[in-house]
């Protein structure tokens, strides 16, 4: 029997615990201990859901360059047609 079993490290215990397990050749049993949100990827998907939805700051940066440009270039149209 052959086993892959891909690991993630916990930063707060420093343990691998096994994220997925696959048997492509074989048989194999297993027991599930914890599913869902009680999970290690479920309780990051819960923090991850409490975020708010606000700008991030690139956004704000990003925004801001457009505001700037498109003054500009609305400056120069008026500028333009004033001649």
């Amino acid at each position: 029997m052959r086993l892959d079993i891909v690991t993630i490290i916990t930063s707060e215990l420093e343990l691998f615990l096994p994220l997925y397990v696959s048997s492509p050749s074989g048989s194999a049993r297993g027991v599930v201990v914890k599913t869902g949100d009680y999970t290690v990827m479920g309780r990051i998907a819960n923090l991850a859901s409490g975020l708010s939805s606000g700008q991030t700051p690139i956004a704000r940066e990003i925004e801001h360059f457009i505001h700037v440009i498109s003054g500009l270039v609305m400056a120069k149209v008026v500028l333009l047609l004033a001649r």
